[in-house]
């Protein structure tokens, strides 16, 4: 885990739960999700 992205963590995955809940996400099936808080894009 990134020391900088501690205090994101529990907005990230949040946001993420809300977004899988949300109409946007209905075609997403049998994926990994990774919610990293933008660590990879970097």
């Amino acid at each position: 885990m990134h020391p900088g992205l501690r205090g994101r963590r529990h907005r990230a995955i949040a946001s993420a739960v809300v977004w899988l809940n949300s109409p946007k996400a209905s075609y997403v099936t049998g994926t990994v999700l990774t919610v990293d808080g933008g660590y990879l894009a970097r």
